[in-house]
């Protein structure tokens, strides 16, 4: 079976479940629609949808760049096993007991600003990261692990 014109309505085209093609006409008088039902236009509810899996795969990439550079962390700042190891179950860690936190506060306030003040907050964390001098952590990681 393929698709053909529904008999008595020119404006309707029939395609039956087994035919690959999509229909490329709608019943006389009826548009796609452009409004889901709670009154957002379909383009905004799309990107939203678009912006929310980019916020998805930035804190994945996040989640797992401690991971991914830890040799040169630990080069770097000069630290042992010990202390990297430390720094990486921290950092996941706070994932983990933060994910409940903000689903709480997720259920019951205004998720849009919940949202921007997480994306703030954690832009502002990463940017002041940048900035610890490398003797910070030589003096916190000195006795945490290392086998002399």
């Amino acid at each position: 079976m393929g698709q053909g014109k529904a008999p008595g309505n020119p404006g309707v085209v029939v395609v039956s479940p087994l035919s690959p093609s999509r229909p490329t006409a709608l019943p006389h008088g009826v548009s796609r629609p452009t409004a889901l039902p709670h009154g957002v236009s379909l383009a905004r509810a799309r990107l939203t949808v678009a912006v929310l899996c980019y916020v998805n795969l930035l804190n994945y990439m996040d989640r797992f760049t401690v991971a991914s550079v830890l040799p040169e962390v630990e080069d770097f700042f000069g630290i042992g096993d010990g202390s990297s190891g430390l720094l990486q179950t921290v950092f996941i860690s706070s994932y983990m007991v933060l994910a409940p936190v903000f689903g709480y506060l997720g259920d019951r306030h205004n998720r849009k600003r919940l949202l921007c003040l997480g994306i703030a907050l954690w832009s502002a964390v990463t940017l002041a990261s940048s900035f610890v001098p490398r003797e910070v952590w030589g003096r916190c990681g000195a006795d945490v692990g290392q086998i002399h």
